[in-house]
């Protein structure tokens, strides 16, 4: 995925949590939700990272169209 080596993006964000939850939702076809988490924890973080992360959450709707949702959050 071309978004994990984009210096503005990178594997920690919201469009990458987003889309690696609606990717187990399509591999798996007889779930209606899926979630996902990246993050940024521990001694080798970036300090503008250390201690984020982001949840996504994908639902699949009765129409069959995909609802995606993440989250930022910061450990304390």
């Amino acid at each position: 995925c071309a978004l994990l080596n984009d210096p503005l993006v990178g594997p920690v964000s919201r469009e990458v949590t987003e889309l690696l939850a609606s990717a187990a939702l399509d591999r798996t076809p007889e779930a209606f939700y899926a979630l996902s988490v990246t993050g940024h924890l521990g001694p080798c973080a970036q300090a503008s990272l250390d201690g984020c992360f982001f949840v996504g959450l994908a639902q699949r709707e009765p129409t069959s169209t995909v609802a995606v949702h993440a989250h930022r959050c910061r450990s304390p």
